[in-house]
């Protein structure tokens, strides 16, 4: 038995060139694939995808089977339509979506997913009455957002002042990822991974001149044989205040006794994840026990940014430290 974890439908931007564009008949879609038990499911994988009208029961307006590769924390990433492309029909009709999945011709996932807004807007070249061109448009009063003009980066800590004629900002950051433990091969003795670095993201308004302050976290540096640190917080802040965190990942523990570490842990230890605030919250993963490998965690939305570090096992260096945790970073898109 599998089920499906954390569906995103991934929004494209739509420009005044696109509207004149062919319009695809697709619809971007990512996931997890967990088995009964928890674990991710990985490999390649047939999945059955459907939509349907209604949360239970009924006829699938559209359908398609694509066989996937899954990552090893069961992420995938796909474009509905690619086989059996979406008609008018179906994108169009008046009323609600449910996605149905099944996998490797199983019974259906239960519950089916509700589906929000077209990531397109493919109704967009349907324009009843005639044709819009319009500076800005407005919502009940309210501006609607247009595509972002800018992107920024930051590996380090420092500060952003929002341009002219900018009202929101898109912030996403990650925490620093905490230090391997010291392997002692000599007794030999285990230790834990380090933890993973958690994630944060938000879309702040804001006003022009106003300036974020922001603190990027690095890795958990190892200095000497039995000092691993945990990784740096990364947060943002406006006036003082802090308006979301990724914190860092902590240091896996070492094993006590033997010639490295006597004042380690019995039972040596995954660091904790690092805890996250914001709109979108995701901890990151706690580092493994030493009994269970003491591999590293990971940041719940990057491989490369904020994953603690590893334990290290070499029979030639009776105190080999784990290796430094993953730095973190903030992206702003405005």
């Amino acid at each position: 038995m599998t089920r499906a974890l954390l569906p995103l439908l991934l929004a494209l931007p739509l420009s005044a060139a696109a509207v004149e564009a062919t319009v695809p008949a697709k619809l971007g879609f990512g996931g997890r694939l967990l088995a009964s038990d928890g674990t991710p499911v990985n490999g390649v994988v047939s999945i059955t995808f459907s939509l349907f009208d209604q949360a239970t029961g009924g006829t699938a307006t559209w359908s398609e089977t694509q066989s996937l590769l899954l990552t090893v924390d069961g992420a995938y990433g796909t474009l509905l339509g690619t086989v059996n492309p979406l008609p008018d029909a179906v994108l169009l009709a008046p009323g609600q979506r449910f996605l149905e999945i099944a996998v490797n011709a199983g019974a259906p996932l239960s519950p089916r997913m509700e589906l929000g807004a077209s990531p397109f807007a493919a109704v967009a070249r349907h324009v009843r009455g005639g044709t819009v061109d319009a500076t800005a448009i407005t919502l009940n009063g309210a501006p609607l957002p247009s595509g972002y003009r800018g992107v920024r980066s930051f590996s380090t800590s420092g500060t952003f002042t929002v341009p002219d004629g900018v009202g929101r900002v898109h912030v996403r950051a990650w925490g620093g990822g905490g230090a391997g433990g010291t392997i002692d091969s000599v007794a030999p003795k285990q230790a834990g991974g380090g933890g993973g670095g958690a994630y944060a993201e938000d879309v702040l308004e804001l006003t022009a001149g106003a300036t974020l302050s922001i603190t990027v976290g690095t890795g958990g540096a190892v200095s000497g044989a039995c000092t691993g640190n945990s990784g740096g917080h990364t947060s943002v802040a406006l006036g003082g205040q802090v308006v979301l965190s990724a914190g860092g990942g902590v240091a896996g523990q070492h094993a006590k006794g033997g010639t490295c570490c006597p004042n380690g842990t019995l039972q040596p230890r995954g660091g904790a994840g690092g805890t996250a605030t914001g709109a979108i919250a995701l901890d990151g993963e706690p580092g493994w026990d030493a009994n269970q490998g003491g591999s590293p965690g990971h940041n719940p939305m990057s491989p490369l940014y904020g994953r603690g570090g590893e334990t290290v096992y070499d029979p030639n260096v009776g105190c080999t430290p784990g290796d430094a945790g993953k730095p973190g970073l903030v992206l702003l898109a405005y």
